[in-house]
């Protein structure tokens, strides 16, 4: 079957420029609204994805703790570019001020082709992660990212090892 000939614009009537015109604006606008759309799914994704690393991340709560909530306030969030370090010594038992202050970051996204970094550089997360804590799992880290992948289906999380 042969493809249909579409005409060059100056070939068109004016009602069919009009409707080429119109339909060109209406998947513009489409295109926008799910680059929109897209943008809002990563910033909830993230959001969750953070909320539950946070959460699961243990926190020493002996009486004379040396750094209780230093893990758990170690998380930072990077929107598009790899997060500056926290200051060493800051801590985060309950994890709120971490969450709060990583969804600030998602704010900044817009456009499409957005990377969001996680990231904890307190010394000993990977130990924390291997297994050192009574109080959490090996592999708390990948527990949460399943748990916040199990909320939205398929969808790409990938760990960087440092």
């Amino acid at each position: 079957m042969p493809k249909p000939k579409i005409p060059l614009w100056n070939q068109m009537s004016p009602a069919e420029r009009k409707g080429a015109a119109d339909f060109a604006r209406r998947m513009a606008n489409l295109a926008e609204e799910v680059e929109e759309n897209i943008n809002d799914g990563l910033k909830e994704i993230s959001a969750v994805a953070l909320t539950e690393i946070v959460y699961q991340t243990p926190v020493d709560r002996r009486k004379n703790a040396p750094h209780p909530g230093q893990a758990r306030g170690g998380w930072v969030v990077g929107a598009n570019t790899p997060p500056v370090p926290r200051e060493p010594g800051h801590m985060d038992e309950v994890g709120t001020d971490t969450i709060a202050e990583g969804i600030a970051e998602l704010t900044t996204l817009y456009g499409h082709n957005n990377t969001v970094f996680i990231e904890n550089h307190v010394p000993y997360i990977n130990k924390l992660n291997a297994g050192s804590s009574q109080q959490a799992p090996a592999g708390f880290v990948e527990k949460a990212l399943v748990q916040a992948r199990s909320r939205f289906g398929t969808f790409v999380f990938k760990r960087r090892s440092g």
